[in-house]
């Protein structure tokens, strides 16, 4: 967006929630706030009173985000993440605010359903539902994808018309995977994914469809690349992919 001409400042957290920042990122503006709500022990340190500030800073930072956007003026639109019910003050400032849905807290990821109140979420399951709250009063709620829209109509009961699928964008003329293999022939293809490698976000059916797509011979050599975590899955898709793929890399 700011390649195109627009003017755009991003509102976040800072990492160390004692300090402020205000500073110029290559044209783009960055806030970082203070009283955020949640905690980096590496920065901060821990204690059993800072692991409860999702409770009593909740209100408190989302006002902060609220004040800032206010404050900045000439503002013509406003995108904010259902994820942490960080719009909860937005709804009566005259500006379009846009909801971006990236995946609730309270969606169940294995049975793609709805969490309810356990030992595992006790400890986010009021913000969870605070984000559930926020998706159900925007006015413009855009997707990171078709899934997620299918289970806010769902569960939530958001009117499909409400919700628009963008997917997320990339300039893959800006991108670079210093470590990519570059193997495959000039009739290959290189797919790539970008994002948490665990099997809900289908990786694993990723990984499977490029060796049907590599066996068959038909597109020439197939390149994955995957740009995320590591881990545990992260190793089991590098099995499954052995032998049968030009590249695989978890960066």
């Amino acid at each position: 967006m700011h390649d195109a001409g627009h003017r755009v400042t991003v509102i976040a957290a800072s990492d160390d929630t004692r300090l402020s920042s205000d500073e110029d990122d290559e044209g783009l503006r960055v806030i970082r706030l203070s009283g955020g709500d949640f905690l980096i022990p590496q920065v901060e340190g821990i204690s059993l009173l800072k692991k409860f500030r999702m409770f009593y800073r909740f209100y408190a930072y989302r006002k902060r985000i609220r004040d800032i956007i206010l404050s900045l003026g000439d503002v013509d639109v406003v995108e904010v993440p259902e994820y942490g019910a960080e719009g909860y003050f937005l709804n009566d400032i005259d500006i379009p605010v846009i909801t971006r849905l990236h995946t609730p807290m309270l969606l169940d990821h294995y049975h793609f359903s709805l969490q309810k109140l356990s030992k595992a979420n006790w400890q986010y399951f009021r913000q969870g539902c605070k984000e559930l709250k926020v998706m159900k009063k925007a006015r413009y709620i855009t997707s990171c994808s078709t899934s997620l829209k299918e289970w806010s109509h769902r569960f939530l009961g958001i009117e499909n018309d409400r919700m628009k699928v963008i997917y997320n964008p990339i300039n893959d003329k800006k991108w670079r995977l210093a470590n990519s293999v570059k193997s495959h022939d000039t009739n290959g293809k290189q797919i790539l994914f970008v994002g948490t490698v665990c099997d809900w976000k289908g990786c694993g059916d990723l990984a499977d469809a490029c060796k049907l797509l590599a066996n068959s011979g038909e597109l020439g050599d197939i390149q994955l690349d995957l740009v995320g975590k590591t881990g545990t899955y992260a190793d089991i898709i590098l099995e499954r992919a052995q032998n049968l793929l030009v590249g695989l890399w978890l960066l």
